[in-house]
């Protein structure tokens, strides 16, 4: 068992963000990152709603899974 904690590391948390605002999603800090050997996986209650696949096998891309538009919502509209 190793001592990393993926929910800190800033490469990963990037990834999200970027993911995040370009899809106009938001999710609750609860969530849940489940390391897994070339990726993490973002759980919601033990869904998996989002996977991040770490180098080398890519550089962090994030993926959708089928539960993401259920489980993540729609960031508010900004006032302009």
């Amino acid at each position: 068992m190793w001592n990393w904690d993926p929910k800190k590391d800033k490469s990963i948390q990037s990834a999200i963000i970027s993911f995040l605002h370009e899809h106009n999603l938001i999710f609750e800090d609860d969530a849940e990152y489940v390391p897994g050997i070339d990726y993490v996986s973002i759980e919601i209650g033990e869904v998996p709603v989002l996977e991040v696949s770490l180098p080398p096998v890519s550089n962090y891309n994030v993926r959708e899974t089928e539960h993401t538009r259920k489980y993540l919502r729609k960031r508010e509209p900004i006032a302009v």
